[in-house]
């Protein structure tokens, strides 16, 4: 079997990525992302095989749904599978708000927009970016090892929300009423 290329994508915003003020941060823009990447990195016709762990799961979903069997709607190479990983499933799910079960709790989620505009949304988010909290949440999403969550996996989630922007990308991303579709 021939070698194939492998790349990690941090998404805008996250990871060690550019945290900016001045874009609108959404679904849409990381299925825009990745499907520019895919399009002046991967040769044509190459297959895809994209893989997404948390709001990167969502965004290979979108691009998979718009590259997979049509290669003219946005990429030259074709995704022929789609791995999601601790999938983030809609984010706010504002944009889902037609179905029942999501009516039911969307009153959840504009509380929670609500507390992230407000003058406790800094305090909520450094609570979450706190190292004790990013520990207990990364123990949960892998019981079978926890032994492998150790400081400096910790540390890669922790450090970029250091980042003085990394508040804003939160809210938006949280908040967005933009969940992107396809």
């Amino acid at each position: 079997m021939p070698a194939a290329d492998v790349y990690a994508i941090d998404l805008l915003g996250f990871g060690e990525s550019e945290k900016p003020t001045t874009v609108p941060i959404n679904m849409r823009l990381y299925r825009d992302q990745i499907l520019h990447f895919i399009e002046t990195h991967v040769p044509p016709g190459a297959p895809v095989h994209l893989v997404g762990n948390s709001i990167g799961s969502l965004a290979a979903l979108m691009v998979g749904a718009v590259a997979g069997d049509n290669p003219e709607a946005g990429s030259s190479s074709k995704v022929k599978s789609v791995v999601l990983l601790n999938c983030a499933g809609g984010l706010n799910n504002k944009g889902a708000a037609k179905e029942w079960y999501t009516k039911i709790i969307l009153p959840i989620f504009f509380l929670i927009d609500v507390l992230l505009w407000s003058p406790w949304g800094r305090q909520l988010f450094d609570n979450v970016r706190s190292t004790e909290n990013l520990k207990k949440v990364l123990t949960n999403l892998y019981p079978s090892n926890p032994g492998a969550v150790d400081d400096e996996l910790v540390r890669q989630f922790a450090d970029p929300a250091e980042d003085p922007n990394a508040f804003h990308v939160f809210r938006e991303i949280y908040t967005t009423s933009d969940a992107g579709g396809y």
